[in-house]
């Protein structure tokens, strides 16, 4: 990321790429990515602007401090049964929806099985939702998906012990809202052209329009007056308006930094060099967390029962190890990003290291780019005919 540092107030959006925004006050914060927002749906985008629009307008469960460690949020605090299976949330109270409407321990409810009981249509964060124990019949019930077992407490039933489920991923939302839209709705048709959240940041009115006419228009957040604590903040955020502004090209975008026209930059490693060592301008590159978008897919059906099975390809520890080894990551680290990254090896990403270890250090897990080596563990696992 790169930041323009300046005393004053910043000025508005100009250039090709944007239309003038009211004048910018010294607590407004004005973002530059060259990809847009691409859906306001939570369950339906991909691109990074995205996910940060996600994040500031709706609340998880629990949030994570900048060295990568849970903090409260929703849930004020997370217990397990013996062996982790079973997790047990103490839900906040006294929060508001962006609507004015009281938040319940029904909305935590109804979010988590939203998602963990249509793994098969909502995708976005089905790999913290699949090890949820899916429910035969109506639910919510005791034993399966959430289930509120006192008035602000929400147990999460896993099939077997899952560390993930200290935090259980997936933005809380409010069961008036989405509880008549079916997941098929949510993930291929729904619009959510009226985001409502519990965030420190509320959509602005006209945010579809704002999100239909990318990139001549930003789009425009402004800040949660009743926001709740969490964590270590105190509260409501210090930054009155927040503008996702999408440009069509990074020399554009790098000017309109250079001007103040924008207070921060999302730059890819050619277009940093660009801006570095300018006047007023700083500069922080790091790891970012790769590890579930930069990935290659695989069919998440089962082939032969698409609508019931999960494809058991994906679990399959040879297909996973053959894949790492026919993948050159060293290439991709050296040329697509130009020497700034660092080699991944698995979905735990080096960017958290409590997670992550190199297997190239374990001869027995050794899964540096060979595609004979990769071949030969996928005949050995029996799928010489299918792939190689």
């Amino acid at each position: 990321m790169v930041s323009m540092q300046s005393a004053g107030a910043s000025a508005p959006f100009t250039g090709s790429s944007a239309t003038p925004t009211p004048k910018a006050t010294s607590a407004d914060l004005k973002i530059g990515f060259l990809e847009s927002v691409d859906s306001l749906n939570p369950f339906q985008g991909l691109n990074d602007p995205s996910y940060l629009l996600y994040g500031l307008v709706y609340d998880y469960l629990f949030s994570f401090d900048e060295d990568g460690n849970y903090v409260p949020n929703l849930a004020l605090s997370a217990s397990c049964d013996a062996v982790c299976m079973n997790w047990t949330y103490q839900i906040r109270q006294g929060v508001t929806w962006h609507d004015g409407t009281p938040f319940t321990v029904d909305d935590v409810v109804f979010s988590i099985n939203y998602n963990s009981q249509s793994i098969f249509h909502l995708w976005a964060f089905e790999p913290y939702m699949n090890r949820i124990v899916q429910c035969s019949g109506k639910y919510p019930k005791q034993g399966c998906g959430a289930f509120s077992n006192s008035p602000w407490n929400v147990t999460v039933y896993f099939d077997r012990p899952f560390v993930p489920g200290k935090s259980v991923f997936v933005p809380i939302i409010e069961k008036a809202q989405w509880q008549g839209i079916s997941p098929q709705q949510a993930q291929y048709s729904y619009p959510n052209p009226n985001p409502i959240g519990t965030g420190p940041f509320v959509a602005d009115a006209a945010i579809y329009t704002e999100y239909q006419n990318q990139p001549a228009q930003a789009l425009h957040l402004f800040k949660n007056p009743n926001y709740h604590p969490v964590g270590t903040h105190t509260g409501p955020s210090p930054i009155d308006n927040i503008y996702l502004q999408q440009f069509q090209d990074e020399q554009t975008m790098a000017i309109a930094l250079l001007r103040g026209d924008i207070d921060l930059a999302k730059m890819t490693s050619a277009g940093i060099g660009t801006v570095q060592g300018q006047a007023n301008v700083g500069t922080q590159e790091g790891l970012l967390s790769t590890q579930y978008w930069n990935e290659i897919g695989i069919e998440q059906s089962d082939p032969g029962n698409k609508q019931t099975s999960l494809n058991p390809a994906r679990w399959d520890v040879s297909v996973r190890r053959a894949m790492a080894m026919a993948t050159n990551k060293d290439y991709v680290v050296s040329t697509i990003y130009q020497g700034k990254g660092v080699r991944g090896d698995s979905l735990m990403s080096p960017i958290t290291p409590q997670w992550w270890y190199d297997p190239t250090s374990d001869p027995g897990a050794n899964l540096t780019f060979d595609i004979a080596k990769a071949n030969a563990v996928l005949d050995a696992a029996g799928y010489g005919s299918y792939w190689t």
